[in-house]
């Protein structure tokens, strides 16, 4: 059998089962380093595609200007916030709990730039059905 090769006999080549010097053994070892890049490649691609994937989906990631973002349950505050000073805690909890009054008052500090319509973009970039919100450290500091 010659050009492909199954698993087992590339099981047998690496741990040395196989009889080496041969032209069966330059063939194996090209199939043994073409599979390796392969797997690397789809692990490279995968990894490139689906971290992020499953960052966002889990809540957390960055956004495109490097804001830290973390869905978080009704009452808690995401560990950029709870790790600030208390001043920056109750601005969180306050825009948590007033985000309709926030929407009406605009941001000065450049930050529609990067999206945001008003003050309570800063905070909060998502409210899920189920009540979590996804917070953005913005306002952080």
């Amino acid at each position: 059998m010659t050009g492909r090769f199954n698993f087992v006999e590339l099981a047998d080549f690496v741990s040395g089962r196989r009889e080496q010097g041969s032209k069966r053994e330059e063939n194996l070892m090209g199939e043994l380093e073409r599979r390796r890049f392969l797997s690397q490649v789809a692990a490279l691609g995968l990894g490139g595609v689906l971290v992020p994937a499953l960052a966002w989906a889990q809540g957390s990631g960055v956004t495109p200007s490097g804001d830290r973002l973390e869905t978080m349950p009704p009452g808690q505050l995401p560990s950029f916030a709870a790790k600030a000073s208390p001043k920056v805690q109750e601005s969180y909890r306050y825009a948590a709990a007033n985000g309709g009054t926030l929407k009406y008052i605009p941001c000065f500090c450049g930050c529609e730039n990067v999206g945001h319509r008003d003050n309570a973009d800063c905070y909060i970039k998502e409210r899920l059905r189920d009540g979590r919100i996804t917070y953005t450290s913005h306002a952080a500091g």
